[in-house]
């Protein structure tokens, strides 16, 4: 059976609406003794997130922290946790037997994401190279997520759902979220792929291959957009196309919603700053690009009435510890960081306790309550003189980022107690990688942030935060430089370095949340004054007075 549908083309710059025809599909109900079963056909590899994934895939579990403990044994894979009862299960199209939810209830996907067309073709280009196993069985498929330009993860299985379900559950394992990611798969595009999707919050899905007439319906209803036949130059959109843009209609787009938001800041007296690490586009629309330490300053100078911070929660909240009487708004109230989010207030009065005349250090990555239980705060550009500054016969707590704690102590010479806490993103720079690409480009400086680890930073050449990685790269005679931070710096390196080339340390050194920001999410908090920072007075008065330090140090 085939049914009708109306799609829209592209092929090269050409892009027109017509009919075409596909596959159908209907659920079928499996019940044994009144207990519905869900078994899985799979190749024996990566099961822990094949069980988290499909787990997810049905609805059963929602957060990494559902999950207690995962155990695997000759093939079988017990998961132990917060797991949901069962539900009605539905026969699958899939390789081998899959069962999937039968969705009682649509859950509308609501992302900003866009791709050209030009990066959704790239995105599978890259990904039928990665596609080893089935160029040499010729029986396995496969399974993708991306992020941006950047492939995150790629696992592949003799069957197509089980493929997902391992990307899918590699990312929640890392407790990453899905709504500004995609997927790609080598197989057909049935309904269990939207559900999984769905379930996920996956708001494109990308095939080589055709769609069902029923997966078809339903990622419309789901607000997925849904692209198949991807190859060559071509592909076909079958549903939500709007976020699929052409390269040229997506920079006029940027353009004019950077004139909107240049037009609001005048008319609303705001200033936008920026993180280095944000997306291009918000950097480029920024009144002030910097670092912490950088845009800390920028806020205690600005007489404007409205600070949009483009960043992570805990600088908007110094922005607002800084200027409580202005109004400080984040265009992504989600955007955290999960190096801040590795200390708490009770954790640290207990360490404090253990030390009662050590005095505590925290690098500016904590919450307004850390900063209100610390002495000192200090960025990585500057914490080498806030510790210098301290007296010699002081004890130091210092938190949370250890290996941050563990450059300052091997250059201060002073003894810390490190908090173990770390940059998630910095600790995927590792010391092969960097290895590889010096081999590659043997006159390149390396530098690198004092977030990496021990073993990458004894292989660079200069240690620096970004602020002072953009001075010494501008100042530099050399040509070429491995860079070892979050990949959004290169954007502002190449734009004010245009004659100097940049290789990344690691093309996985993505920090998801500072790319949670989009120019759209910028407009919106300046038309709506939304996402609004709101701290206690008590808090904010005793994290200034740590700031303020930090400051008069550095000044």
């Amino acid at each position: 059976m085939k049914s009708r549908i109306r799609l829209l083309k592209i092929e090269d710059k050409k892009r027109e609406h017509l009919d075409d025809l596909v596959a159908s599909e209907a659920p079928i109900t499996i019940k044994a003794n009144g207990k519905k079963i869900a078994s899985l056909l799979a190749t024996p590899s990566h099961l822990s997130e094949l069980a988290c994934g499909f787990l997810l895939s049905l609805g059963l579990i929602e957060k990494a922290n559902d999950i207690l403990s995962i155990n695997s044994t000759n093939g079988e894979v017990n998961v132990s946790g917060n797991i949901k009862g069962e539900s009605e299960l539905i026969l699958t199209s899939g390789c081998g037997k899959g069962f999937v939810s039968h969705p009682e209830k649509i859950k509308r996907i609501d992302s900003s994401l866009c791709l050209s067309s030009s990066l959704i073709l790239k995105l599978i280009q890259e990904f039928q190279m990665m596609s080893k196993g089935f160029k040499e069985t010729g029986g396995i498929h496969s399974a993708a997520i991306s992020f941006s330009d950047k492939i995150l993860d790629f696992k592949e299985d003799i069957g197509r759902h089980n493929a997902i379900d391992k990307v899918i559950g590699a990312i929640f394992l890392k407790n990453e979220g899905f709504s500004d990611k995609a997927i790609l798969t080598s197989g057909r595009i049935s309904s269990e792929i939207v559900i999984k999707a769905m379930n996920a919050g996956i708001p494109i899905i990308i095939s080589r291959s055709s769609p069902t007439d029923l997966a078809i319906s339903l990622a419309d209803k789901a607000g997925i957009t849904m692209i198949g036949f991807a190859r060559g130059k071509r592909m076909n959109v079958y549903t939500n196309e709007s976020r699929v843009k052409s390269q040229e209609s997506r920079v006029k787009g940027n353009e004019s919603l950077a004139k909107k938001i240049r037009e609001l800041c005048k008319k609303k007296n705001a200033i936008i700053l920026s993180h280095n690490y944000q997306p291009a586009e918000v950097q480029d629309v920024a009144d002030f690009l910097g670092d912490s330490l950088d845009l800390s300053r920028r806020v205690k100078e600005t007489d404007a009435d409205i600070i949009v911070f483009c960043g992570v929660h805990f600088m908007a909240e110094i922005a607002k510890i800084l200027s409580p009487e202005k109004m400080v708004l984040m265009p992504d109230i989600n955007a955290g960081c999960p190096l801040a989010d590795m200390i708490n207030v009770s954790e640290l009065k207990r360490l404090k306790k253990e030390h009662p005349n050590a005095l505590v250090v925290s690098y500016v990555n904590t919450s307004a309550l850390i900063k209100a239980e610390t002495d000192y705060c200090c960025t990585s550009a500057n914490g080498v003189n806030v510790i210098n500054s301290l007296p010699r016969d002081k004890e130091i707590i210092f938190t949370p980022d250890k290996w941050l704690g563990d450059y300052i102590l091997r250059k201060t010479g002073r003894d810390l107690i490190l908090w173990n806490g770390f940059c998630p993103t910095h600790l995927k720079i590792i010391k092969d990688g960097v290895l590889k690409v010096k081999k590659a480009h043997p006159d390149a400086e390396v530098i690198v942030h004092p977030e990496c680890s021990r073993d990458v930073v004894s292989l660079a050449d200069f240690v620096y935060g970004t602020g002072g990685m953009i001075k010494h790269i501008k100042e530099s005679k050399n040509k070429e430089f491995i860079i070892g931070t979050e990949n959004g710096i290169i954007h502002r390196l190449k734009k004010e370095n245009p004659d100097k080339v940049f290789y990344l340390a690691s093309e996985l050194a993505i920090c998801p949340n500072m790319k949670l920001t989009t120019l759209e999410k910028v407009l919106w908090s300046l038309e709506d004054e939304v996402y609004k920072i709101e701290l206690e007075k008590p808090v904010m008065d005793k994290a200034r007075k740590s700031i303020e330090r930090m400051l008069e140090i550095t000044s």
